[in-house]
């Protein structure tokens, strides 16, 4: 069951594990820091892994800030330490670029995994999500709320091989580190519908790269063409064959990646 959203003045949760230099993980819209399973363990040997639910997500599915989005970035921020290497997948990749541009000395290093500054499609940004889908699932949170994150997770697994599987593992995230409650969901929703970081992109500063996967149906890999007319040092990686959750359907390449990325 998706549980009722509540307003609490606790601070966010967070998870730690590992020793080494900093690194902090935000999972995607729905999701909690589970997700991260397949990955956590080779994450463990080079770094301390700080992984934090988002708000009205996980273990802080009672806690949310507000609606606005920087009292969300101010929330996170007190959980990041200074000088962090952040990852954030999906909507915690949108997070990440907005927290390192509104407190760029919490951020050492950015990767932004299978996500993107802009999730909605315009006439000047073709290679995101239409926005129909975005209506779609806002209508279904309305009517029945885990049959729309049930949809969601069928929709990440698409466009990888086994996508059944990858769907199970998603469950089993949800069951074994907390369901959302329907207000984080409807909070986070809204700022993947409605907002445009191509600025902060494009005011970052720091190590930046973007790690897309051939085939997700939420972040088109035709983005990196985008990205790279932008910000043409930008590296862009590309996970051949996999769709929107590469931790889970390529965890050793992926972890690879991620700890080349951050032990740099």
């Amino acid at each position: 069951m998706v549980r009722a959203g509540l307003n609490a003045m606790s601070s966010l949760k967070v998870l730690s594990s590992g020793r080494g230099p900093v690194l902090v993980l935000l999972h995607g819209w729905g999701m909690n820091s589970a997700v991260w399973e397949n990955v956590l363990e080779s994450l463990e040997q080079f770094f301390t892994v700080i992984r934090i639910d988002l708000p009205g997500h996980g273990v802080n599915a009672g806690y949310l800030p507000g609606e606005d989005l920087t009292q969300w970035l101010d929330a996170l921020a007190e959980a990041v330490p200074e000088n962090t290497g952040l990852l954030g997948w999906s909507l915690g990749g949108m997070l990440a670029l907005a927290l390192a541009h509104r407190y760029p000395q919490k951020v050492r290093r950015l990767l932004m995994l299978c996500s993107s500054p802009k999730f909605v499609q315009s006439d000047d940004w073709v290679y995101a999500t239409g926005r129909a889908v975005f209506d779609d699932f806002e209508m279904r949170l309305q009517t029945d709320a885990l049959q729309a994150l049930k949809h969601f997770l069928a929709l990440q697994a698409a466009g990888s091989g086994g996508p059944g599987a990858i769907v199970r593992q998603l469950r089993h995230a949800l069951e074994s580190g907390g369901q959302p409650s329907l207000a984080g969901m409807e909070q986070g929703l809204g700022f993947l519908k409605t907002l445009d970081l191509r600025s902060a992109l494009d005011g970052f500063c720091g190590p930046l790269m973007m790690v897309l996967g051939e085939h997700d149906p939420l972040v088109p890999a035709g983005i990196a063409g985008l990205l790279l007319e932008r910000k043409p040092a930008l590296p862009v990686k590309l996970i051949s064959g996999c769709g929107h959750v590469p931790f889970i359907s390529e965890p050793g390449l992926c972890a690879d990646i991620i700890i080349d990325w951050f032990a740099d």
